[in-house]
């Protein structure tokens, strides 16, 4: 029987192993999930197809990055990416907004 680091190094570089359990560390215990995704995937052919992307997303994006991994494949990880990057741009010019008082906090005195 062989171990499950050796079955998912088959398939996945050692880095991408590394990271999933970096990930599922400080992500305890929803981030479990990651290695768990990557340990049953390294164990059916369609892992072998899975595209660095692919895996990248589900690693870094974990659950969210998983569903869109599964759902649509490289498609579903360039959207997760995308929707990503688009929240955080948000993110950022509400918080200039707010630095700069375009929006306060009246509302809450």
């Amino acid at each position: 029987m062989r171990s499950a680091v050796v079955e998912m190094t088959e398939e996945f570089s050692e880095l991408a192993v590394v990271a999933s359990g970096v990930v599922s560390l400080l992500t305890f215990p929803l981030g479990l999930a990651v290695p768990g995704y990557l340990y049953l995937k390294a164990n059916r052919p369609e892992g072998s197809e899975m595209s660095g992307l692919e895996v990248w997303t589900a690693i870094l994006g974990g659950i969210p990055g998983i569903a869109a991994v599964e759902l649509a494949g490289r498609t579903g990880a360039k959207l997760y990416w995308v929707a990503v990057v688009l929240l955080g741009v948000l993110g950022f010019l509400a918080f200039a907004a707010f630095l700069t008082g375009a929006i306060g906090l009246g509302i809450l005195a």
